[in-house]
């Protein structure tokens, strides 16, 4: 019976440590998106609510007795904030978003040379194409209240000293979207918004 309650102690305990591996050094950004669902048919009406700031990104650096290595290990978070004025009191199908975040470099600050590994220097974080449920459904489950976008990529030890600048493109569609014209009783198909995030780095521990 000993054995079993230490077992089961020393479970909880690397659970534990695992959630907190997970979230440590993880970048929440301020502000949301706001996602609003109107009308029976579930018009999804996106809002990036998102301006220019600060954060700091958790680095894995590697020596192996001949280089060092500064590889970017970490994730941004983005609070993803849904209201449902649809007046309907179930949904069967999903109503959701698609989301695409391009964070990018100047190409002088990416570097031409070497050729090899210039796209990944150009554009270091794309989430490409992704999608979150908006409202609660019988096919599509529960809603979805954060956005998470990974951060991985190699640096230079002088990024990692001194930080950089990188442009982001945060890009949402709803669907059910507007008309094709791009606007149905003033709800826009696409939300695009450009800031600048303001990149430090620390080593992860």
């Amino acid at each position: 019976m000993n054995k079993i309650k230490i077992a089961s102690i020393v479970i909880v305990g690397l659970l534990i440590g695992i959630g907190s591996t997970n979230f440590v050094g993880a970048a929440d950004l301020d502000e949301e998106i706001s996602v609003e669902v109107k009308n029976w048919a579930g018009v999804v009406t996106p809002d990036i609510n998102i301006g220019n700031q600060s954060v700091t990104l958790m680095v894995n650096v590697t020596d192996d007795g001949e280089n060092v290595t500064y590889f970017v290990e970490d994730e941004l978070f983005i609070d993803l904030n849904s209201t449902d004025n649809s007046g309907r009191e179930m949904f069967i199908l999903p109503r959701s978003i698609f989301y695409s975040v391009i964070a990018t470099r100047g190409i002088s600050d990416a570097g031409l040379l070497p050729l090899t590994g210039f796209f990944n220097r150009l554009f270091p974080i794309r989430e490409l194409i992704k999608s979150k449920n908006v409202v609660d459904s019988m096919l599509g489950g529960e809603k979805d209240t954060n956005i998470t976008v990974a951060a991985n990529y190699e640096i230079s030890n002088t990024t990692f000293l001194d930080g950089e600048n990188l442009t982001m493109h945060i890009y949402i569609m709803g669907l059910i979207p507007g008309e094709v014209n791009g606007l149905a009783d003033n709800v826009p198909i696409i939300g695009h918004k450009v800031i600048t995030l303001e990149v430090s780095y620390d080593e992860i521990e």
